[in-house]
C-alpha cells in the first residue's frame, strides 16, 4: 500500500496493480499541506483517506469544512502520517449502518466499497 505526493511515487520502485490519482495530499509526511491557509472562506462537503498502520481510514464530512480543517483532522484526531484528498462538492456516501444514505442526481464516477462479508450468507 502506497499513499504519498506524485513526486514520492515517481522516487520509489512501487509496482501497484490498482491505483487511483487525486489530490491534493493533506497530511504529508505527519504535517498539514502548507497551501491550506486556517482562515479559508472555501467550505465544501470533502472526503479522503489516510494510511495509518497499514489501515486506510476513509472520512467524509457531515457538514461544509475547510480543506485546513479536514487535513487537521488527518493529521490530529486519526493521526495519519499520510493523507490524500479524494474529491470535494461531488461527494456522496452509502453507509446503512451510520444511517447516511445520499441520492445523488448525477451519474457517479469511481466509486469506493467496502463489503463485510459476515453477513453474506454462502
Amino acid at each position: 500500500m502506497f499513499l504519498g505526493t506524485t513526486q514520492q511515487y515517481a522516487n520509489q520502485a512501487f509496482k501497484a496493480q490498482y491505483a487511483t490519482q487525486s489530490g491534493p495530499m493533506l497530511v504529508i509526511n505527519r504535517q498539514l499541506n502548507s497551501r491550506f491557509l486556517a482562515d479559508s472562506t472555501s467550505y465544501k462537503i470533502r472526503n479522503g483517506v489516510g494510511l495509518k498502520d497499514q489501515s486506510l481510514y476513509f472520512v467524509i464530512s457531515k457538514t461544509p469544512v475547510t480543506f485546513h480543517q479536514f487535513a487537521t483532522f488527518f493529521k490530529d484526531e486519526l493521526q495519519t502520517p499520510n493523507a490524500l484528498y479524494l474529491d470535494g462538492s461531488i461527494s456522496t456516501a452509502y453507509i446503512p449502518q451510520l444511517q447516511r444514505h445520499t441520492h445523488p442526481h448525477r451519474n457517479l464516477g469511481p466509486i469506493l466499497a467496502y463489503i463485510d462479508h459476515q453477513g453474506c450468507k454462502p
